[in-house]
């Protein structure tokens, strides 16, 4: 049976090598969190860009798709969305439009010069909802064909990425789903704190004291619950 201490060093040995190499990225790219949905009840996703190099970027477009039983929640003047304070200037465009089920095309953009401020963080909030028949488990949507745009009109392209919903609550510390907490949590909790990105990872179950950050003591309330069990 490992200690404590033994598992906490397991843990830190196993990731020093990624403190060096999670410095290497410079390319821009998207991630998306979202929250526990139920179904026939609105919540969001946030989609959130991390920005390590120089370059100033005013606009960004990508394919949001949404597994079979969700959509997009609209109201009287179209898709709900809520901006993040990541932009220089209020004066920003947004346009999303459904080009089949459960896929939509966000185009966001400015002609004034407009920038997204910040290396990383939240850019848009948007609303989507799951059928009364979606049942309790894991499901899987994907941001692709995403670009950024700088005011000269150069862009660049970013890569695919996959996320998960989650239909139904776990308990704290479930950090991957998988309906137990584990030494993969706790692996997954540091990797986070590190900046190194998986697809798997969610904030809620990893912020163990609820203080909104996820930090070494979140990883040790985690080992405590592992080691209870063992």
């Amino acid at each position: 049976m490992f200690s404590k201490w033994r598992l906490y060093v397991s843990l830190l040995v196993a990731f020093m090598p990624l403190m060096a190499w999670g410095d290497d990225f410079s390319t821009p790219s998207f991630s998306v969190e979202t929250e526990v949905v139920t179904p026939n009840k609105k919540t969001f996703l946030t989609v959130m860009l991390t920005n390590p190099g120089e370059e100033k970027y005013n606009g960004y477009q990508f394919d949001l798709r949404l597994p079979n039983g969700f959509e997009l929640v609209e109201d009287d003047s179209g898709f709900e969305y809520e901006l993040s304070g990541r932009y220089s200037t209020k004066r920003v465009n947004v346009s999303i439009n459904e080009r089949s089920s459960g896929n939509y095309r966000l185009m966001c953009y400015s002609f004034n010069n407009t920038v997204i401020t910040g290396n990383e963080g939240p850019l848009i909030k948007l609303y989507f909802k799951a059928d009364d028949n979606v049942e309790d488990g894991l499901y899987e949507g994907s941001l692709v064909n995403a670009l950024l745009s700088r005011n000269d009109g150069n862009s660049v392209n970013c890569p695919k990425m996959v996320f998960e919903i989650q239909v139904g609550e776990t308990t704290m510390g479930d950090v991957n789903i998988d309906y137990v907490v584990d030494v993969a949590d706790a692996m997954k909790t540091v990797m986070h704190i590190l900046k190194v990105e998986q697809k798997d990872f969610h904030f809620k179950y990893a912020d163990m004291d609820g203080n909104g950050m996820v930090d070494v003591a979140d990883v040790m309330a985690i080992v405590d619950i592992i080691l209870r069990r063992q």
